[in-house]
């Protein structure tokens, strides 16, 4: 647990190591600079704005008063998801074991509107929370609703949304594509990402997956690869004498004399989060 005494550069260095977060990530997650995180950790210059200390204090999930140095007690240590019983600071919440031992060290802080939510989902019945558990988890994994300030954006890569398995397939040369934001480190050797189209790979890779790629002339065999044969693009198993599909469903296609063959490179990853 954080000493009370630290100063706010301080617990603000301590939160980020503490996350893992790199200065730069935490500067994209709350509209400033590195330089403007660097020099509050160390106490050069403090936060001249209030909207500066509740973006830092929910990036974090802890509270303003906690960051500033006004709050005069420990961390609260005793509230229950369950019982929705609350501590001294009814903000606050913790998560417990089953040993009844608290798991994070930071206190995880709600919203109004938050506690609001909570409040009318728990008069809900079964089917009501179940309804409301399954649209949650849908829009979420759209990603479309996903609040960058939660999930930072970790890079930004060339995304070329033609569907492997039609096309030309010239990803490397042509300017059709667009950044894709991800909250994700990609792999580095990365340097664009398609989108499969077609369950020829299942259960490996499936329809709308979309993958990294790491640009090549020629793969091993058994790696997976993107290639052309004869203008058609596709994401396979490069084999002895044609590309494999991981679907049986499919038939090998087999290399023939005559054949244009291109490799543009080996899937190194699949990009899972993203904007």
């Amino acid at each position: 647990m954080e000493n009370k005494e630290l100063t706010p550069g301080q617990k603000l260095r301590n939160l980020r190591k503490d996350t893992g977060k790199t200065l730069q990530q935490v500067a994209l997650a709350v509209g400033l600079t590195a330089s403007a995180i660097s020099n509050y950790e160390n106490n050069i210059r403090k936060p001249e704005t209030d909207k500066t200390w509740v973006k830092l204090a929910n990036f974090y999930n802890v509270s303003v008063d906690y960051l500033m140095g006004n709050d005069n007690q420990e961390l609260p240590t005793t509230i229950a998801y369950d019982t929705g019983s609350v501590s001294e600071s009814p903000e606050t919440l913790h998560a417990y074991n089953a040993d009844k031992q608290t798991q994070n060290v930071h206190p995880y802080i709600l919203s109004k509107r938050e506690k609001k939510h909570i409040d009318v989902y728990r008069q809900l019945n079964i089917e009501g929370k179940s309804q409301v558990d399954s649209y949650t988890s849908f829009i979420a994994q759209s990603q479309q609703y996903i609040d960058s300030a939660i999930n930072p954006i970790i890079a930004s890569i060339k995304y070329f949304d033609i569907p492997v398995s039609a096309g030309t397939g010239q990803f490397v040369d042509s300017d059709n594509y667009i950044m894709l934001d991800v909250f994700e480190t990609p792999p580095g050797e990365a340097e664009f990402v398609v989108r499969v189209c077609g369950n020829s790979m299942e259960p490996t890779y499936s329809d709308g997956d979309k993958l990294y790629i790491k640009p090549q002339e020629s793969v091993e065999i058994g790696e997976i690869g993107i290639f052309s044969i004869n203008g058609d693009v596709f994401v396979k198993e490069r084999g002895e004498d044609g590309l494999i599909s991981h679907n049986d469903a499919y038939d090998k296609i087999v290399f023939n004399e005559g054949d244009t063959i291109t490799c543009f490179g080996k899937v190194v990853g699949k990009c899972e989060n993203y904007r």
